[in-house]
């Protein structure tokens, strides 16, 4: 028994001693952009995020704040257009979404490049019930919130939940 503990122990150690380090051959600047545009029905003031990829190995992001933004209702075509502000986030008052409405996203930037989405505002779904679960890894214990949906049955619904 002693010598499978030991050639356990021995693997163990082994395996956990090895390390390849790779070292990717990244481009300094991709140029590429990202929009994050997280927006709500319950959102009073709506904000859409733009920034050009400058460095991919120090993850390093550019605002841009030069660029034209605006949503397009696709049911009554009612334009949104959205100003900008500090640090590439473009910001909307007046824009009210409504459940299973479609909305296109339009960006252009000041160097021509044009960028649309469409997306559908999916149903409410509402929460079942919320609890409170308990982990423990190694000695710490670990409190996360556990929430549970009834989907409804074929309807496509996407939900994202972010925990701050």
């Amino acid at each position: 028994m002693r010598k499978i503990v030991g050639l356990i122990a021995i693997a163990w150690i082994t395996l956990i001693g090895c390390e390849d380090k790779i070292d990717l051959k990244l481009p300094e600047n991709t140029g590429q952009l990202v929009i994050t545009a997280d927006l709500m029905v319950s959102d009073q003031l709506h904000e859409i995020r733009i920034q050009k990829v400058v460095s991919l190995k120090e993850s390093m992001l550019a605002p841009i704040t030069d660029a034209e933004v605006y949503i397009r209702n696709l049911q009554n075509n009612r334009i949104y257009t959205f100003l900008p502000g500090s640090d590439g986030v473009y910001t909307n008052k007046t824009l009210r979404l409504q459940e299973k409405s479609s909305y296109r996203l339009y960006v252009k930037t000041a160097d021509g490049k044009e960028i649309e989405g469409t997306s559908t505002v999916p149903s409410y779904v509402d929460v079942d019930s919320i609890g409170l679960s308990e982990r423990i890894i190694f000695t710490d214990t670990i409190y996360y919130p556990t929430l549970v949906f009834n989907d409804p049955q074929k309807k496509g619904t996407i939900i994202s939940i972010r925990c701050l």
